[in-house]
């Protein structure tokens, strides 16, 4: 098994594990280019019949996720030993216990259009893109480990997708000209659409997959250290109806959960949780050692 893990610089090369392999993507931080093309990048590099499982991860993962790598490492060994193909790790565990899968949490935080994009891509490749997705599929960051034949069909899957995408922008559709353009995220404005939309992709491909996926769980005590004591067992008793309900598909659970939530999606609280969920970089910057909090 082998863990990538990239940087851009020498300061994030700072944070790399000793145990996963440096990735340098310091030619790959291009408006449409993020962790996908890294994904091809490492995937030409791999011998042909090599059957060794293998992922990646960016160089802020401890920051996002709250474990070391080598925990996640050690988390996705033995399963891969136990017959799993992918082995993910959720970091916006507060972002699980609000949404019913990651396409309502792209339309809610303002991709705007992003719920076209889904629809197309229902009609299109005949899936339920946007179907309800609990801890064992909602997933944030692309921070996933699997094995060649899985990394295989979700390359097949989301260029199939991407290229029904791009087709629509040589059409100068609406659906291409939403995917095309700018995903309005307020942490970098130059982004497009377009890695937002991959980074969804990976949910809706294992909700449908046969492959064998399971994703890392976090206790109640990592919900409050990310979100404090009151917020962080709030956020997980949600995630736990929310799963309740999608495991037994029952209606009435999902009901309960959905007008509990509500009291957090129509408040100022959601944006609590969103910048809680996933930490500003700067944290991590020298700027912010110096204050002697490190």
């Amino acid at each position: 098994m082998k863990l990538y893990q990239s940087y851009v610089n020498a300061h994030q090369k700072t944070f790399l594990s000793a145990n996963t392999i440096p990735l340098d993507a310091q030619n790959n931080v291009e408006n449409s280019q993020r962790e996908y093309e890294l994904f091809k990048k490492i995937k030409s590099n791999h011998n042909a019949g090599n059957s060794d499982p293998w992922g990646m991860v960016s160089w802020k993962f401890e920051h996002k996720c709250l474990i070391k790598p080598e925990e996640f490492m050690e988390f996705a060994r033995t399963r891969l030993a136990s017959g799993y193909d992918c082995i993910f790790i959720n970091p916006m565990i507060g972002n699980e216990s609000l949404y019913f899968n990651v396409w309502e949490q792209g339309i809610d935080c303002g991709h705007a259009g992003l719920d076209k994009v889904a629809a197309f891509l229902e009609l299109k490749l005949g899936a339920r893109i946007t179907a309800l997705m609990g801890n064992t599929s909602f997933a944030f960051c692309n921070y996933f480990i699997a094995t060649p034949a899985f990394w295989d069909a979700y390359f097949s899957f989301v260029d199939h997708a991407l290229g029904l995408l791009e087709s629509e922008i040589s059409n100068k559709s609406e659906v291409g000209n939403i995917y095309g353009g700018s995903a309005h995220y307020g942490r970098d404005t130059s982004l497009s659409m377009r890695p937002f939309v991959i980074e969804r992709l990976f949910s809706s491909f294992i909700v449908h997959s046969e492959f064998k996926c399971i994703g890392y769980q976090y206790s109640l005590t990592q919900y409050q250290a990310k979100f404090g004591s009151q917020l962080g067992n709030f956020l997980f008793k949600l995630s736990a109806l929310k799963n309740k309900g999608i495991n037994s598909m029952d209606n009435t659970v999902l009901q309960k959960f959905h007008e509990i939530r509500c009291n957090i999606l129509k408040g100022p609280f959601k944006t609590a949780v969103w910048q809680l969920d996933d930490p500003l970089a700067y944290f991590l910057t020298q700027e912010y050692k110096s204050l002697g909090y490190e």
